[in-house]
Order: structure tokens, then sequence, then C-alpha cells
């Protein structure tokens, strides 16, 4: 086999690798660290329990939270590529997620509050931690949080 064959073989092979590599899970038990997130105004919660179900292209949030603007437990559920509906405490909830590179971009959408987030999920390159920048939009404005977890 030529060289330039063999080369073009081994660049593609390391090319679907890298690909295949790119797309992380998110699943496992995650603890709120709350020293290295930042809510900005909004009160941070006491306590904020996420466990994530995740087998490309389903994805199960499970938020239990204690404290800040709301105490309770909330299940979002997505499929990659698509659009889902759900519903959240009796609200209407329309969900996708899709991948921008190793970053799962979930956006979740409340009709009926006015209310729009688009959250950023990525992993530490050790997966110990997991980040979710989020992006709020209502008809009071944009707010940014930044929320790290630690994987219990």
């Amino acid at each position: 086999m030529p060289f330039k064959s063999l080369a073009a073989l081994f660049l593609l092979v390391v090319a679907s690798i890298s690909l295949g590599a790119s797309k992380p899970n998110f699943s496992g038990e995650w603890q709120l660290n709350l020293s290295k997130s930042n809510y900005g105004a909004m009160p941070a919660p006491a306590s904020l329990l996420r466990k994530i179900t995740h087998a490309d292209p389903s994805l199960e949030i499970v938020d239990d939270e204690i404290g800040g603007r709301r105490t309770g437990v909330r299940t979002r559920k997505y499929m990659a590529g698509q659009t889902t509906n759900f519903e959240i405490n009796g609200a209407a909830v329309e969900g996708t997620a899709a991948w921008d590179g190793a970053s799962l971009i979930v956006t979740t959408k409340v009709d009926s509050v006015g209310l729009l987030f688009k959250d950023k999920m990525s992993l530490s390159a050790d997966s110990r931690q997991l980040t979710s920048e989020v992006q709020i939009d209502s008809s009071q404005g944009t707010a940014q949080v930044k929320l790290v977890f630690d994987r219990l």
C-alpha cells in the first residue's frame, strides 16, 4: 500500500476516534459545588443534587433542590436532535438538546410563564466535574448562572 494511502487511512481512523470521543456521557449523580458556582443576583439553593441518565440521544435530568428560589424535585427529559414535551409543576414545557462539540446544549422553554433556559453542559477532562452555563431569558431580562457539580 503506498505511503499516501496508508497516511490517509491513519488520519481517517484517528478522526473517527476523535469524533466518537467528543461526545461525553453525562450519566451520574452530581452534587452542586456552591463555592465554584455563580448564581449572580439570584438566590443560590442550600443544596442541589442532580441525577443524569444519558444514553445518547436520550437524556433525563432529575434535580432535587433545597432552598433558593424553589424546593423540590424536577424531572426533565430530552432527545438530542428532537423536540420533546413534558410538564414541570403542571406547566407545559418544550425541550431540545443538541451537541456543540463536546458540550450538550439543553434548551427548556416554558411559554406559560415566559421563560427560556439555555444550558450548555460540559465535563472536565477527568469527568469528575460537570459545568452548566445557563442563560435565562424572561420578560424581566436575561440572567447568566454558572453551576459546577462534583461527581458523587
